[in-house]
């Protein structure tokens, strides 16, 4: 992560059938992954995380915060 820019931040959404974990810099979607079988979405959640962050270019460690969806059911 550069020195000056936003944090970035991820977003995990597996509250519908289509899941989805998106990495965001300063508002700006910079790497996605979606979870397109409701049944395998636990087991596909790390993996889908580890492709948008590769696709962000951004680690773990870099992360300044996450946002999930919260939804009755979920």
């Amino acid at each position: 992560m550069r020195a000056g820019s936003a944090p970035p931040f991820l977003a995990l959404d597996t509250s519908g059938d289509l899941g989805s974990v998106a990495v965001s810099v300063g508002g700006e979607v910079v790497g996605r992954a979606f979870l397109p079988d409701r049944r395998r979405q636990a087991a596909e959640l790390v993996p889908a995380l580890d492709r948008a962050m590769a696709e962000a270019g951004i680690q773990r460690r870099d992360l300044a915060g996450i946002d999930e969806t919260v939804l009755w059911g979920s």
